[in-house]
Parts: C-alpha cells; sequence; structure tokens
C-alpha cells in the first residue's frame, strides 16, 4: 500500500488519485493547500487524516510515498522537483 500526499485542494484530485488510490487499495494519507480551511473542508470530504499547512509538509511526510500534484499548471515544475528531491514519487495532471 501506498501513502499518498495531495498538494492543493482542487477538484481534479477526485479523479486524478482519491477515487483511483481507493480502488487499487491505496490511501491518500495528507493534503495541503493555500488555504488550510479549504484543505481542512477537503479532507474531511473525503476521509483523508492529516491537513499540513504548507505543501512541503506534505512532502516530508514520513508517511507520504507518492504525491499527487493537483496545483495550478505554473507551479508543476516547482513543486514536482520538491517531491523529487524530498525522495517523493510525483505526479501532476495538466487541467
Amino acid at each position: 500500500m501506498l501513502g499518498i500526499g495531495i498538494l492543493g485542494a482542487a477538484r481534479i484530485a477526485d479523479e486524478g488519485i482519491v477515487g483511483p488510490a481507493r480502488t487499487l487499495g491505496h490511501e491518500v494519507v495528507a493534503v495541503a493547500a493555500r488555504d488550510r480551511a479549504r484543505a481542512e473542508a477537503f479532507a474531511a470530504e473525503r476521509g483523508i487524516p492529516k491537513v499540513h499547512d504548507t505543501y512541503a509538509g506534505v512532502l516530508a511526510d514520513p508517511e507520504v510515498d507518492v504525491v499527487y500534484n493537483a496545483l495550478v499548471n505554473s507551479e508543476h515544475a516547482r513543486w514536482n522537483l520538491a517531491a523529487l528531491r524530498s525522495g517523493s514519487t510525483c505526479s501532476a495532471r495538466s487541467r
């Protein structure tokens, strides 16, 4: 089982990772967004146990093996590289 972290509380994450992860037996363990309240609502609606204050917090989370980048396209390179540097695998999906 993989522990998955999500950068951004975008709706695309539902189809891109939340649904597929559950279908395959993996767990979304953490999320962060620019607005903590939005991340908390996103997590509560989807049963995600942890909300981090920052994207870097998701990358540093020891339970996160894979990062799904649901940020706007202009932020993909920056945060994908940061995920790779952290040792996490990353995935980004263009909108």
